[in-house]
């Protein structure tokens, strides 16, 4: 039975309550048998021993838990008092740089070993080993194919670790998308100040020479694709009030007349036909030509392979995370995650085969691409972790999901946006689809509501929170 949220209790460990009662015990002998003046030096002796043997306790305790023997594993959140701070516990639109020392946490009874117990550290990351974790790194984060909960991955990343974001200018949420990527659209970028930048994730259109001005040569490229058909289905829905979609009354009704409602040049209509091979930087208006089409997705092919480290599929979201921590060398926690921008099931429509087929041909390129790199991330699977293994990993990814959703969710899951009681963490809506967004546990305090809630924050609201912390 799990116990109630609300009883709560100190973080003591078991040693120092029992060293507790030994001194207790000592010392009602001491009262028993010795003259009072006798009695009050011998009582301040044996005060002092007793505090010296409980602290030395605890730096045991501290020591074991740093060399990963502790019972709560790797970064629990036990808080070293000496030196821990609190960043921004409660708000992510008014951060704070630098706050005082923190106290221990009181958790509500059984959130602590949620909170930890799935965390571990990341393999072959010590001083002499091969793998360290990666810390240049460029997400291409494509439309529908949920990129935002792969950037809330990154963005919990670099922030707890005080990593400088590649961020847009003027507190923009994109690299003026749709033109290809130039490096002056970064903030700070113009005022050459020489800063390093390690992570650069909102959306842009993929433009290589102009990265490569701005990120080190050991940046880690990497982005996801997604099935055409699901995603054609939800750009449609989403993306309903552009000039392509907007007079279509359905999915099929569009297909029926796509070549007349869509129009190349008009804005926005890029969502509206190959979008995945235009947000990789490729001309999205191609021909039917067979042989044209052909050439045109060897080339994107070739490009791609060439300058992408991964490239994950989401529909197989979980092995995609198990395959870009062993690429990135990170931990189970690192890229642990809640769905972020997602509909509810409601708003949802699979599309009948008749229709699929039509999307598919519709956006040819898209589906040759997906095609190609749904084989190479299989490869890269039994290549460096293997069937069984996988099986393993994505077991224990989900378990670790599971525990922080009963952690930290009042809900036990995603509700729908009128039911979000925070306001700020209200997820953004637009167009005819249904974002859904969290709300957290009441009881939650201290750095385990912080830890819970840069979980749920969505990607605007954490842009902004990093804008902030940056500038």
């Amino acid at each position: 039975m799990r116990p109630s949220p609300s009883n709560c209790a100190m973080d003591q460990s078991p040693s120092s309550d029992i060293s507790s009662i030994q001194c207790a015990s000592c010392l009602g002998r001491l009262r028993r048998s010795l003259q009072p003046r006798t009695m009050w030096v011998a009582l301040m002796a044996f005060t002092v021993f007793c505090l010296a043997f409980q602290y030395a306790e605890v730096l045991l305790d501290v020591m074991e838990t740093r060399n990963g023997k502790g019972s709560e594993g790797f970064m629990t959140l036990r808080v070293n008092e000496s030196s821990a701070t609190l960043r921004n516990p409660t708000s992510v639109s008014t951060p704070v740089r630098e706050g005082p020392t923190a106290p221990r946490e009181i958790y509500p009874t059984g959130v602590r070993q949620q909170l930890t117990q799935g965390e571990d550290k990341p393999k072959d990351s010590g001083p002499d080993s091969v793998c360290q974790p990666k810390k240049h790194i460029v997400f291409l984060k494509t439309h529908k194919t949920a990129s935002s909960t792969i950037v809330n991955i990154l963005y919990r990343y670099g922030d707890a670790r005080n990593l400088t974001f590649g961020l847009p200018l003027n507190k923009n949420h994109q690299f003026f998308y749709p033109y290809r990527f130039d490096s002056s659209y970064v903030e700070g970028v113009r005022s050459k100040t020489g800063k390093e930048y390690h992570i650069l994730c909102n959306h842009l259109r993929f433009n290589k020479p102009e990265l490569v001005k701005l990120m080190p040569e050991d940046t880690f490229y990497f982005s996801i694709m997604r099935h055409p058909v699901t995603m054609f289905e939800s750009a449609f829905t989403y993306y309903k009030s552009i000039e392509a979609f907007h007079n279509s009354t359905s999915l099929e009704h569009f297909l029926d007349r796509c070549w007349w409602n869509y129009k190349p040049l008009v804005a926005g209509n890029q969502y509206a036909h190959n979008n995945l091979a235009f947000d990789f930087g490729f001309d999205n208006d191609v021909t039917y030509n067979s042989t044209d089409l052909e050439a045109r997705t060897q080339a994107a092919v070739a490009s791609v392979e060439q300058d992408f480290h991964l490239v994950l599929i989401l529909e197989y979201f979980d092995e995609s995370m198990v395959l870009l921590k062993h690429a990135l060398c990170w931990s189970l926690d690192d890229v642990v995650s809640f769905k972020l921008n997602s509909r509810s099931e409601q708003s949802r429509r699979m599309p009948p085969p008749r229709i699929a087929s039509k999307v598919e041909a519709w956006n040819a390129l898209d589906w040759r691409l997906y095609i190609h790199f749904n084989a190479t991330f299989w490869r890269r699977v039994d290549a460096e972790v293997g069937r069984e293994e996988m099986v393993r990993e994505v077991g224990r990814l989900r378990r670790r999901r599971d525990q922080l959703q009963a952690a930290c969710l009042q809900d036990g899951g995603p509700v729908n946006p009128e039911h979000v009681k925070d306001v700020k963490m209200k997820p953004f809506q637009y167009g005819k689809a249904v974002i859904q967004g969290y709300n957290l546990k009441a009881a939650l305090e201290g750095r385990a509501k912080m830890k819970c809630q840069k979980l749920i924050t969505p990607e605007l609201q954490y842009s902004d929170y990093l804008y902030g912390k940056q500038f």
